[in-house]
């Protein structure tokens, strides 16, 4: 914080300093209003930060303000439909709200334009084959996320290294699936 004050000190207006606060009051507990504060005046001044507004809607969930949480990732979707971290909080919302179609479109989407743009094993393409496993087993689809979070480790498996953090993840999820569906060895 020492950093983020010191260049709001040299520059007040400075947006991204404003964004560095608010990120810093989004992980404080109690502060959701100064980090709403801080993050919406760094919007002010440069409304194309997508981690900002990313952000600021963590804020206004804490805040217990979900119609404008809701319309920030509704914009994140529009304007950067790969932002992991939109897609993400978007995805869960949907979930959580049971928008399952709107929450596969928008992971069926966001694969169709990684696959295109990456190349079908590309780490990205496993990130979101992994959310589209995530999604079918909260919908009950286990057969169906069974072949997803296989794919996906499988593409982590050429892609990272043994021990990286993302394939421990798809593996263990994976294999709470195989548990859900009765397959213990």
């Amino acid at each position: 914080k020492l950093y983020i004050d010191q260049a709001l000190r040299l520059d007040p207006n400075q947006a991204e300093a404003l964004s560095g606060l608010g990120l810093y009051h989004v992980k404080r507990p109690g502060e959701t209003e100064q980090a709403i504060t801080a993050l919406e005046a760094a919007l002010a001044l440069n409304p194309n930060q997508v981690n900002a507004s990313n952000w600021l809607q963590t804020a206004y969930a804490s805040a217990g303000r979900f119609s404008e949480m809701m319309k920030i990732l509704e914009d994140l979707k529009v304007r950067d439909p790969l932002y992991r971290p939109g897609i993400a909080n978007l995805n869960q919302q949907y979930v959580f709200q049971n928008r399952m179609d709107e929450a596969r479109a928008q992971i069926e989407r966001a694969l169709a334009l990684r696959e295109r743009l990456l190349g079908p094993e590309h780490y990205e393409v496993g990130w979101s084959v992994y959310q589209y496993a995530h999604l079918l087993r909260a919908s009950g689809e286990k057969e169906q996320a069974r072949e997803r979070y296989q794919r996906a480790c499988a593409i982590w498996e050429k892609v990272l290294p043994e021990n990286h953090p993302q394939l421990a993840m798809g593996l263990r999820d994976y294999s709470q699936l195989l548990v859900d569906l009765g397959e213990y060895d």
